[in-house]
């Protein structure tokens, strides 16, 4: 019995993100980066078969999955296929985590801006001890 092809993609597809220890979102979020728009709910309808993939899209799924495009149609899952697997996933950890770090220091920088200027308006004020408490 020949199977679909895109239900043979989408079958490959959910194996190897499973295999990446990537959820939908994430796949999603890494296909988004990469200027393709995708949604969780479209990689569950390519997962399911019930919605193609144009050429470029599955490029730039094997790209994000950092495999390539040969090996999700193939479907082979071997140890050096896993361990690129892998290192998709940790770039795509290390990635988040960088950029939710930037985003924590600049709310930093902002609030270390404001109470330095609270402290400066609170210490030109009479009868206030500056970085104290008042009386």
């Amino acid at each position: 019995m020949n199977l679909h092809p895109d239900l043979v993609f989408g079958d490959h597809l959910r194996r190897m993100r499973h295999e990446a220890g990537l959820t939908q979102r994430q796949l999603a979020n890494l296909m988004r980066e990469a200027g393709s728009p995708m949604y969780q709910s479209t990689i569950g309808k390519i997962e399911a078969g019930s919605r193609t993939v144009s050429i470029g899209e599955a490029v730039q799924f094997a790209a994000a999955l950092g495999v390539q495009l040969s090996d999700i149609i193939d479907g082979q899952m071997g140890g050096l296929l896993s361990e690129r697997l892998r290192v998709a996933t940790l770039e795509y950890q290390a990635s988040n985590l960088t950029r939710r770090r930037d985003e924590a220091q600049i709310l930093l920088d902002d609030t270390l801006a404001k109470l330095q200027r609270a402290r400066a308006e609170v210490s030109g004020q009479p009868g206030c001890i500056p970085g104290g408490a008042d009386g």
